[in-house]
């Protein structure tokens, strides 16, 4: 069960085979961004993970949970999309990420322009129109 960030960064170094990004994890160059309610991927939810290779190429993942945090799988994943950062359900730090401060931040931005694309009208999804 993952409940702090070293076990979840055990967890990549146990389940991560790719070379470039086994060495980001084996080089500290890890960033838990906390906990997103939604995904890239339709209905996931969970931990997003940024991890930076040595060329400073980055890439993003969301580990997420089930069986109440017994099984994990992990998707690589385009950029974060913020406004669905959602750390305050919980109390455990990992929920928040490294820099809670900076996410909310990204969080509130990213969450005032899909409210003013929502209202011109102008972030209307593909498949309603």
């Amino acid at each position: 069960m993952i409940r702090t960030k070293d076990q979840l960064i055990e967890w990549l170094e146990n389940n991560i085979t790719n070379p470039i990004h086994r060495w980001s994890i084996e080089n500290n160059a890890v960033e838990v961004l906390g906990f997103f309610e939604h995904s890239d991927v339709k209905g996931f939810a969970g931990f997003k993970i940024k991890l930076v290779s040595k060329h400073h190429q980055v890439y993003y993942f969301i580990i997420t949970l089930y069986d109440f945090g017994r099984n994990c799988s992990c998707l690589l994943i385009s950029k974060p999309q913020w406004r669905f950062w959602n750390p305050e359900n919980s109390t455990n730090p990992l929920f928040a990420g490294d820099n809670p401060t900076k996410y909310k931040e990204l969080r509130d931005a990213a969450q005032k322009i899909h409210k003013a694309k929502k209202d011109t009208g102008t972030d209307t999804p593909p498949d309603r129109g």
